[in-house]
């Protein structure tokens, strides 16, 4: 699948997908997206010009000699059972013991998946109502169900779906892009078997896969983060930088003036004041790149 092939996926589902000086993004209201959001966007003078006056906000995935954040990516031949450590392995067996994994229905996509999106984001303290939202949710998932380089594998207890991912081929790499199980379900731990699933058949269908399992989230987890390494995903240096208004980047520095000039903090504990530094690390990584 080629880059603007996911566009129109991502444009008839109802997303904002602008093109700006050659290259895609993601309108999210405040905040903008380079897009696909997993793949690198290069950047350039007249780029970020563009973009630092018409977002509050962009952040873009770009390739760069400085790195600040991590991506998972696994790239393999072989992932079986012997590859995890005894206690996952146990977890893998306990979960294709319970499960029963096959491509699911619209309809338990439906019902089932838009309950587990509503569980997993509500964990996360997200929102999203493109998962989240009944009507939005259908027209999200039935725009993927039907595409050939788009791969959906649900996980099944009796006639109840516990758990599905949904993996996106672009350009020979494969995205993982949404995993959710239901959490009444997981002493069956669904996504330990639909991945080990899915992943194997990726395998035998084209010998050897490079697969993204995300980036680092801006609000941490590493919980999330060291299930993937778990999962045999290593953790690669990426870069993502930050396009800030012009008008907003006076404020943002200004706070953290005050909270170290002012009140002598050094090690900044509050979680908005450690947000603001990263984004002002990112804004600089920017700089320098663009250089």
């Amino acid at each position: 699948m080629k880059v603007d092939e996911v566009v129109r996926i991502y444009r008839n589902c109802g997303f904002s997908v602008n093109k700006i000086g050659g290259y895609y993004f993601l309108d999210r209201g405040w905040i903008n997206y380079s897009f696909p959001q997993l793949i690198n966007t290069p950047i350039n003078g007249n780029l970020i010009n563009s973009l630092k006056w018409r977002y509050l906000l962009t952040i873009i995935k770009t390739e760069s000699r400085i790195k600040n954040t991590y991506e998972f990516v696994l790239e393999t031949n072989d992932y079986g059972i012997d590859k995890f450590a005894p206690k996952k392995r146990n977890d893998i067996r306990k979960s294709l013991k319970d499960c029963v994994f096959k491509r699911p229905s619209l309809e338990d996509l439906f019902h089932f998946g838009l309950s587990m999106n509503q569980q997993t984001l509500a964990r996360q303290g997200r929102g999203d109502k493109y998962l989240t939202d009944d009507r939005y949710w259908r027209k999200y998932i039935t725009s993927f169900y039907s595409q050939e380089n788009i791969f959906i594998l649900g996980a099944f207890i009796e006639d109840r779906m516990v758990g599905y991912i949904t993996v996106c081929k672009i350009a020979g790499n494969y995205y993982i892009i949404d995993p959710f199980y239901d959490k009444q379900a997981s002493a069956s731990s669904p996504i330990h078997g639909l991945i080990f699933t899915l992943v194997n058949q990726l395998i035998e269908k084209n010998g050897s896969i490079k697969i993204f399992y995300g980036i680092d989230s801006f609000n941490p987890l590493p919980n999330l983060n060291k299930y993937k390494q778990s999962m045999l995903f290593k953790r690669v240096p990426a870069t993502r930088v930050y396009v800030i208004n012009p008008v907003l980047l006076p404020f943002l520095k200004l706070i953290i003036f005050f909270c170290i000039s002012i009140f002598k903090q050094k090690n900044i504990k509050n979680s908005l004041v450690q947000k603001i530094v990263r984004l002002l690390q990112g804004n600089r990584i920017l700089c320098k790149t663009n250089r």
